[in-house]
């Protein structure tokens, strides 16, 4: 699995936090279109948001 850490706030999630990468999904070329991201958040039920390929480029940064 892919960890991340996000480079930017938003929508609850602090900049810094960290999360791991649970799906994804692909083009008919086999391109990663979309991404989602489970949070490492201290919440009862688990964040995830999903993320276009540019906004994980430009929003996220793999760390594992």
């Amino acid at each position: 699995m892919t960890k991340i850490r996000t480079d930017y706030e938003f929508s609850g999630v602090p900049k810094g936090t960290t999360g791991t990468v649970i799906d994804t999904e692909m083009d008919d070329m086999g391109n990663i279109t979309r991404y989602a991201i489970q949070w490492d958040l201290p919440r009862p039920k688990p964040l995830v948001d999903w993320f276009t390929a540019d906004e994980f480029v430009d929003y996220l940064e793999v760390i594992e």
